[in-house]
């Protein structure tokens, strides 16, 4: 198969599958399974596009995208179209929360690389690879441990180590820190957010909690809402309850869901904004899935 030729995605298939079976260790497997996956993704949506009248494209979509784990171009936009009237930034920070939620997290750097191509200067690409950190490192309340690591680790395989986009990027300080704040601090500052977004009903919720298991209220105060949730150099009280819906749709919590999506609006979320963060999450999850 030559350059510029219009791709069989059967034969190409078959020439993923064959180039993964020659290496001989299952690490090297996976290495070159994601160097190959990355290496096709520009090439076949560009054959993808060119296919519109053709039967080939709606096979290919239907048939080997999944299987390779690329998203189209088409369904990535049709995510999109759902999130006005979120900001750009904002938009993809919820898409990447619920592809991490769903444990799509190899997705996240397609999402990544298509908003930092729409940005023209390091310093904005940097931020914002930034602010998706700290979106993922945050969720870690809500998806767990490992999910967050997948997801950061899918991010950082687009940013080239001696790219501008790297160095501006080690220019940015990391908010956490084990000087940066005592426990004292932290569960103070814990308490205001936790109370900020149950209001009212804070206390109550503390009580339930506590009712539950003692050290689980202390863990979600101090912890979750003190050390993660509640850090505001890179993203707001806002902006965090927006991507906290977007982690919580895909795990099917109507409970903490509707509580977060309260707590957007008291933290200044418009209802436009938060329906379109739901519609978004929403089409992540059953579109990934189902597209």
């Amino acid at each position: 198969m030559r350059v510029g030729d219009p791709i069989d995605f059967t034969e190409l298939l078959g020439e993923w599958r064959a180039a993964r079976e020659k290496l001989l260790s299952e690490d090297e497997r996976d290495d070159l399974d994601e160097a190959v996956r990355i290496a096709i993704v520009d090439r076949m949506w560009d054959s993808l596009d060119k296919l519109k009248s053709d039967s080939t494209r709606a096979a290919a979509a239907a048939g080997l995208l999944p299987k390779l784990h690329i998203l189209s171009r088409e369904l990535i936009e049709s995510w999109f179209a759902e999130a006005l009237p979120l900001p750009d930034n904002m938009a993809s920070l919820v898409a990447i929360s619920a592809l991490s939620s769903s444990n799509h997290t190899a997705d996240v750097a397609s999402i990544a690389r298509r908003r930092i191509g729409q940005l023209t200067q390091p310093p904005d690409q940097a931020y914002f690879v930034q602010q998706t950190r700290e979106s993922i490192m945050k969720m870690t309340a809500i998806i767990g441990m490992p999910r967050t690591i997948n997801a950061l680790t899918s991010l950082m395989s687009i940013v080239d180590s001696g790219s501008e986009v790297s160095s501006e990027l080690s220019k940015l300080p990391s908010p956490r820190s084990s000087t940066a704040y005592n426990y004292d601090q932290i569960r103070n500052r814990g308490k205001q957010l936790f109370a900020s977004v149950y209001d009212r009903h804070a206390d109550v919720v503390e009580g339930k909690l506590r009712a539950l298991y003692p050290d689980l209220a202390e863990v979600i105060i101090t912890d979750a809402f003190g050390r993660l949730l509640s850090e505001t150099r890179y993203l707001n009280g806002c902006e965090t309850e927006l991507c906290a819906i977007g982690s919580l749709v895909p795990q099917n919590v109507p409970a903490q869901l509707k509580s977060h999506c309260i707590g957007a609006k008291r933290l200044g979320a418009s209802e436009e904004m938060i329906q379109a963060a739901l519609r978004l999450a929403k089409a992540v999850f059953t579109r990934r899935l189902a597209p």
